[in-house]
C-alpha cells in the first residue's frame, strides 16, 4: 500500500467507478466505510418506496379497503338521484331512446340528457347513435345486479313497506 493512502487513512479496494481512484485506478474507500456486515439489500419496490418495515396484509388490506369504499361510494352516488335511478330502471329492461327516456320520465329533454351525461361518466351506460336519434343501454354488470336486488327489495309483493308508509 503506498504511503499517501496510508497517511490519507484509506484503503484501496478494487473496481467501481468513483471520483476517489488512485494513480493505478484503485479505488480509495475511507476505512471506516469498509466492514464486514453485509450491505443492505437494494429496494425492490415492492414496499413502494416506503421507508421502514414492509406494511402488513391489515395494514395492506386496510388500504384497498379505503379504494374499495371510494369506488362502491362512487358508484352508489351515481344511483342515488331518484332521476338517475329510474332511468336505469327502465334501461334493465333494454335499449331506449332518449325520446323514450323522456316519455316515460315524463321529464324535459335537458333534465334526461343531463342525468345520462352522469351515468356515462360513470360508465353505467353505454349509448349508440343511428342517424339523429341516441339509443342508451345498461353497461355495467354491477349496476344491473344491484337494480335486480333493489326491485326485489323494493318492487315486489314481497317488499317491505316503506319507512313513511309503516309509521302511519
Amino acid at each position: 500500500m503506498s504511503e499517501d493512502v496510508q497517511q490519507a487513512g484509506r484503503t484501496p479496494t478494487r473496481g467501481g467507478r468513483g471520483r476517489n481512484r488512485g494513480e493505478d485506478g484503485v479505488v480509495l474507500m475511507p476505512r471506516d466505510a469498509m466492514t464486514t456486515e453485509a450491505a443492505p439489500p437494494e429496494d425492490d419496490g415492492r414496499d413502494g418506496g416506503r421507508d421502514g418495515p414492509v406494511p402488513s396484509m391489515d395494514e395492506v388490506q386496510a388500504e384497498d379497503m379505503v379504494q374499495h369504499a371510494e369506488t362502491a361510494s362512487s358508484f352508489l352516488k351515481a344511483l342515488s338521484h331518484e332521476g338517475r335511478l329510474m332511468i336505469l330502471c327502465h334501461l334493465s329492461t333494454g335499449e331506449k331512446s332518449v325520446t323514450e327516456l323522456e316519455t316515460l320520465l315524463s321529464s324535459r329533454q335537458a333534465a334526461v340528457s343531463q342525468q345520462l351525461a352522469r351515468l356515462r361518466l360513470e360508465g353505467l351506460v353505454s349509448y349508440r347513435r343511428e342517424g339523429k336519434a341516441i339509443y342508451y343501454s345498461l353497461a355495467d354488470e354491477k349496476a344491473r345486479r344491484l337494480l335486480e336486488l333493489m326491485h326485489d327489495m323494493f318492487c315486489t309483493a314481497k317488499a317491505p313497506p316503506r319507512a313513511a308508509e309503516a309509521r302511519d
